[in-house]
């Protein structure tokens, strides 16, 4: 780049406008601009205002095209129904318990199906181009599948009054057979805000009950967002078996370290339709304790660390 000319002072307008151009992705503007300017200078005629009848188009060109602008998914949202279409079946089911929850860097879903009992979750980051989003998931889970393995999808989102819709139009079963997968979302949130907003990873947890503790191995995730909870984690069972659990509701704080959690859906039974009161102690902003006490006398303890990317 020359930044300094002695006989052509305005050409550092030219290096910077062209650094614009570049980090900005005009390319086309980019390198018709060169073109231009190797003209004038050719001309001897290179001064502001011969430029600025280039800035004006590009201003212009870019500032009209509605496409530049980034849809915002930030938000919580519960599903509608969802749609699945191959060459073999052409179905959509409207009875899916599923919420989803966009913080503004990561993404987690949960859901549970009331007809054979199975769960599955699934969390990682995402980014924007336009209307299509790209979720990279580093962890999910299903029934007694574990995916710990970061994938990749490709949504195409449509955006409508009361939510969302989205497509992915390449999926693909356990048999290798492809499909279309369409869900339409209506969003929830009750727009509350909190410190425990945000995508979280279980570190530890502990059982204590009396004297005695002990240490649960378990992988855990949970988000909060606009009034709503999500927590997704893969257990154990007594046959030596590897599960999913799920459990999402709605969540407030009742106090600087209070926090009520009252379930709408999970896994679990015996805690649908339960209400949960929660010490918190943060400990910073990216790391926080939850203890429940039981009425069997038994404490649960977990300790969170925040999801950065």
């Amino acid at each position: 780049m020359t930044l300094c000319n002695k006989e052509y002072p305005e050409i550092m307008i030219y290096d910077i406008f062209c650094l614009y151009l570049k980090n900005n992705f005009f390319l086309p503007f980019y390198h018709f601009f060169k073109m231009y300017y190797r003209i004038l200078i050719h001309q001897k005629n290179f001064t502001m205002k011969s430029l600025l009848p280039f800035v004006a188009i590009v201003f212009f060109a870019c500032k009209g095209n509605p496409e530049a602008e980034n849809i915002n998914m930030i938000g919580t949202y519960k599903i509608v129904s969802n749609s699945v279409k191959s060459d073999t079946e052409d179905t959509t089911y409207t009875n899916r318990n599923q919420l989803k929850i966009y913080t503004d860097e990561y993404m987690m879903y949960a859901n549970w199906n009331s007809d054979d009992s199975i769960s599955g979750f699934g969390i990682g980051s995402y980014g924007i181009n336009h209307d299509t989003l790209i979720e990279n998931v580093v962890y999910s889970a299903r029934d007694t599948m574990i995916y710990d393995a970061e994938s990749s999808f490709i949504l195409t989102i449509e955006q409508t009054p009361t939510g969302y819709v989205q497509t992915i139009p390449e999926m693909t079963t356990a048999r290798g057979s492809k499909y279309t997968l369409k869900e339409d979302y209506e969003r929830v949130g009750t727009g509350a805000k909190s410190s425990l907003d945000g995508s979280w990873r279980l570190d530890k947890r502990m059982e204590i009950t009396g004297t005695d503790t002990v240490n649960v191995e378990q992988t855990q995730y949970k988000a909060f967002w606009s009034g709503y909870f999500i927590w997704g984690n893969t257990y154990t069972d007594s046959l030596g078996k590897k599960r999913t659990g799920i459990g999402y509701g709605t969540f407030e704080m009742v106090g600087p370290d209070k926090l009520k959690e009252n379930m709408m859906s999970s896994t679990f039974a015996e805690v649908r339709g339960q209400a949960f009161d929660i010490n918190i102690d943060m400990n910073g902003p990216d790391v926080y304790i939850q203890t429940i006490n039981h009425p069997s006398g038994t404490k649960s303890v977990e300790s969170y660390v925040r999801l950065k990317k």
